[in-house]
């Protein structure tokens, strides 16, 4: 069986987190997807795991009033 995370492009997941966090934080927020582990496990064969490496990025709103100009 694939996993799942090799269904979809790099791009895609990138876009999808960079989405997610910025509904959560309400802030921009740029993801780069550094790197995507996948492990197989012997004890649990039908489990899909993945680490994912990336970095976030939170941009200045330029709106915000605590920013100097």
């Amino acid at each position: 069986m694939t996993h799942p995370l090799k269904n979809i492009s790099m791009v895609e997941l990138q876009i999808a987190l960079s989405d997610t966090l910025q509904k959560l934080t309400n802030r921009a927020c740029v993801v780069t997807v550094n790197d995507i582990d996948f492990q197989e496990s012997d004890d649990l064969p039908e489990t899909k795991s993945a680490q994912i490496s990336l970095h976030l990025r939170f941009p200045p709103d330029l709106r915000d009033r605590d920013i100097p100009f």
